[in-house]
């Protein structure tokens, strides 16, 4: 059920109205892979749910990290390219966890984010 949480929340963040101009037609091939991910892990969800938990444990602290370092700028001010960039990131991270023979539009780890929120 968490796993399933989870991923309900990853999917309202990829598809609402308006996506696709939010995503923008350089953009929708990697967003395509993010959908095909999430299919991915729910046929392994049933296989190993531990290894999903913790998956998504780490993938939660770099969302947690994000939306920390977004909450540092006022409402009223647009996010810096750079920070706007992380969401993508993160979904790379989803990609390399539980779809790698998807494959990722760079090297990604938890440690890469974490190392890039810390320098913006």
């Amino acid at each position: 059920i968490y796993a399933h949480g989870h991923i309900k929340a990853q999917l309202d963040s990829l598809v609402y109205k308006g996506f696709v101009a939010d995503v923008g037609a350089n953009k929708l091939n990697d967003w395509q892979r993010y959908i095909k991910a999430i299919t991915k892990r729910l046929e392994k969800l049933p296989i190993d749910p531990t290894k999903d938990k913790l998956h998504q444990l780490n993938i939660e602290k770099a969302e947690a990290t994000y939306k920390s370092k977004c909450n540092q700028f006022p409402a009223n001010q647009l996010l810096p390219k750079e920070l706007k960039e992380v969401r993508w990131l993160i979904q790379e991270l989803h990609v390399s966890f539980f779809a790698q023979q998807l494959g990722t539009s760079t090297p990604i780890s938890m440690k890469r984010i974490l190392t890039y929120l810390d320098s913006l």
